[in-house]
């Protein structure tokens, strides 16, 4: 967000909803917490801060036996689920960036992700005099890579998209001040009345 809307145009206020404890169905303890969230972008004036956009109240959930991942789990994703009404967090919210509910094995799997393999070629650094790795040689350390000559600088010279003098084309037209729209607010039929499904 700070990317796109720039350092301090832009503002969370979050709402804890729920905390309960309940068990899994192995008998551990476990936590449940919801949040609602309001993503705000605006500009700060000498009256405080003149909002632009706001999403509409965003409610997210999460699992856990900690309470404290409980909360940080729950928060995260009701905030990227606030950020794809502005649709730069679209792909966050079609869970195309990751899955909170897959373990490390399945994400990688859900997301086409393939791992490389380790190349089979080492260069290997000589022992120095007390059996230590002599790592203050010109020599890459075992599965390390030495960058080429002139890259970093070349690196350096070539700025990213956002970095250019011009914003892009979307970013110039001039901010509408809108009202947000709410999408229903019922209890979806199973629950507290966020329209969320409850674990316990």
């Amino acid at each position: 967000m700070n990317n796109i809307a720039g350092l301090g145009h832009w503002r969370i206020i979050a709402e804890e909803v729920f905390c309960e404890q309940g068990e899994y169905s192995s008998g551990r303890k476990a936590y449940e917490v919801g949040y609602d969230v309001i993503i705000r972008l605006g500009n700060w004036t000498p009256a405080g801060f003149q909002v632009l956009a706001e999403t509409p109240k965003t409610p997210g959930g999460h699992v856990s036996a900690l309470k404290t991942d409980t909360r940080k789990g729950a928060l995260t994703n009701a905030i990227k689920k606030a950020i794809a009404f502005f649709g730069i967090g679209a792909a966050a919210y079609r869970g195309e960036l990751d899955d909170d509910n897959l373990p490390p094995e399945g994400r990688q799997l859900a997301q086409g992700y393939t791992r490389q393999a380790v190349p089979a070629t080492r260069q290997q650094t000589q022992p120095a005099e007390n059996g230590r790795q002599n790592k203050s040689s010109g020599e890459a350390r075992p599965g390390s890579v030495m960058p080429e000559a002139g890259q970093a600088e070349k690196n350096m010279n070539t700025l990213p998209d956002w970095a250019t003098d011009e914003p892009p084309g979307w970013m110039q037209q001039p901010a509408i001040v809108s009202q947000p729209v709410a999408n229903g607010g019922g209890n979806g039929g199973a629950g507290n009345g966020n329209g969320r499904r409850r674990l316990f």
